[in-house]
């Protein structure tokens, strides 16, 4: 999907000077997205537009040459990154979905606490066909 936003810093500035604002479309991602292991028999299902509303892009994804990357998170994260908590998507999620669903549960906010909720019934039948 694709949204238009309205550039930034100086060339807004210097665009807006002149009566004219300039937009530029840019590509936000799936609503929805499966993540699969093939380290792990449950994918788990992820709200990427849900998260997008109130996280950085940054959390997840990664920078390299101050440029945002955004790449399948198996390419980098696999048995080739000696680092074993991070060497499978599966551990990644663990630990980056987990504890942030836990912080935030312990902040007051409504966030999933069962495995059901990011890996349900529904995803695992449609990935084991």
């Amino acid at each position: 999907m694709k949204t238009r936003l309205l550039l930034a810093g100086s060339v807004a500035v210097f665009c807006l000077s002149f009566g004219t604002a300039y937009t530029a479309e840019v590509d936000i991602g799936p609503d929805s997205i499966t993540m699969k292991s093939i380290q792990s028999k449950k994918p788990a299902k992820f709200p990427h537009r849900f998260h997008q509303d109130f996280m950085a892009c940054m959390k997840c994804h990664h920078t390299k040459d101050r440029t945002m990357t955004i790449e399948k998170c198996y390419k980098c994260h696999n048995q080739d990154i000696g680092n074993e908590k991070l060497d499978t998507l599966k551990e990644v999620g663990h630990t980056l979905c987990k504890d942030c669903h836990k912080a935030a549960r312990k902040a007051g906010k409504n966030a999933p606490g069962k495995c059901s909720t990011c890996h349900p019934l529904e995803i695992r039948k449609k990935t084991a066909q």
